[in-house]
C-alpha cells in the first residue's frame, strides 16, 4: 500500500501494488485524517503504523499524532496511539508547541517506534520514542 498527499484537508488517498509497486492501482481513501502534508508509515506484519498532521479548524499543519492501523475487510482501522508535543525548547516564532509537518518513521531495536519530526517550521527536527501498544507510555 502507499498512503497518498491529499489536495486539501480530509482522508488519506490510498494505492496498492501487487507486482512489487512496478504498477500501482487507486484504492480510494483511508480515514486516515491529515492535512496536506506527507506522512511516514511502517508495517510489522501485523500493524501498520503511520504519523501524520491531523490539522487545526485552518487546515495547518498542526496536531500531530501516531496510528496503529489495522486492515480488516479490506480497509484500515485507525487508532490513535501518541499526539505528538514539541518539547519547550524546541517552539520557535511563537508556533506553539502542536505544530508538526514532516516526519519520518521507523522501528528501533527494543520494538518501539522512533520519530524524527519537524516540529517548528523550516528546520527545527526532534526526536522520540513511541510505545507500539496503546497504554505502554
Amino acid at each position: 500500500y502507499c498512503f497518498g498527499r491529499a489536495k486539501k484537508p480530509g482522508l488519506t488517498p490510498v494505492s496498492s501494488s501487487s507486482d512489487g509497486g512496478e504498477h500501482w492501482e487507486k484504492c480510494g481513501a483511508t480515514a486516515l485524517m491529515s492535512v496536506k502534508c506527507n506522512k511516514s508509515a511502517v508495517c510489522d506484519g501485523k500493524h501498520v503504523f503511520a504519523a501524520c498532521p491531523t490539522g487545526n479548524e485552518s487546515g495547518d499543519r498542526r496536531v500531530g499524532k501516531v496510528f496503529r492501523g489495522t486492515l480488516d475487510s479490506g480497509a484500515f482501522i485507525w487508532e490513535p496511539i501518541a499526539e505528538i508535543k514539541a518539547l519547550p525548547d524546541m517552539t520557535q516564532n511563537g508556533c506553539g508547541d502542536d505544530f508538526f509537518a514532516y516526519s519520518d518513521l521507523n522501528f528501533l531495536p527494543d520494538g518501539s517506534l522512533g520519530l524524527l519530526c519537524e516540529t517548528a517550521p523550516s528546520g527545527l527536527i526532534q526526536f522520540m520514542t513511541i510505545p507500539t501498544e496503546a497504554g505502554n507510555e
